[in-house]
């Protein structure tokens, strides 16, 4: 009983390490294939294009940790 149950775990383990292995392959490949995918069919970006993505891009404006409690007191 014992050895049809290492038997089992050994299998599991081959399974699920091949499982895994073969989704990194597939994530690799998509990565290579899909930038030469876009350059095939066109669809490289332009100029105009990343301009227009720098454009709805959120801006951050850092500000210091105690500055928001100063100018309260400050209008107090």
């Amino acid at each position: 009983m014992a050895s049809h149950l290492g038997t089992a775990l050994a299998f599991l383990l081959t399974s699920l390490f091949s499982i895994g292995a073969g989704l990194m392959a597939y994530g690799y490949f998509g990565v290579i294939a899909s930038d030469k995918a876009e350059e095939i069919f066109g669809l490289t970006p332009t100029e105009e294009d990343r301009e227009r993505l720098r454009e709805v891009i959120p801006k951050i404006d850092f500000v210091e940790k105690g500055a928001a409690l100063e100018s309260k007191k400050k209008e107090q």
